[in-house]
């Protein structure tokens, strides 16, 4: 049996997403190497949970007009909510 080939036959038509970091490449950067040693899970759960917090409801992002995730999540859900009628 013919092993199937893993090799894209046109490397430009790699989807561009490949080329950001995933997430858990980022999460594993930014918090886990640059903030450690960890003394154990529950630290590393608690920061987890803060980082987390922070990237929802505090930093901005570039791809969605400046805004968090919770601004962004707020401003789609007033705009899908139907407007209530007059009189």
């Amino acid at each position: 049996m013919r092993k199937a080939s893993t090799r894209r036959s046109n490397p430009s038509a790699t989807p561009s997403v490949t080329r950001w970091p995933s997430a858990v490449g980022l999460y594993k950067s930014e918090l886990i190497h640059h903030e450690g040693p960890w003394r154990d899970q529950d630290q590393v759960e608690a920061a987890t949970a803060s980082s987390m917090l922070w990237f929802n409801t505090e930093r901005t992002h570039a791809a969605i007009d400046d805004l968090t995730l919770i601004e962004a999540e707020q401003v789609d859900y007033s705009r899908s909510q139907p407007l209530e009628r007059a009189g």
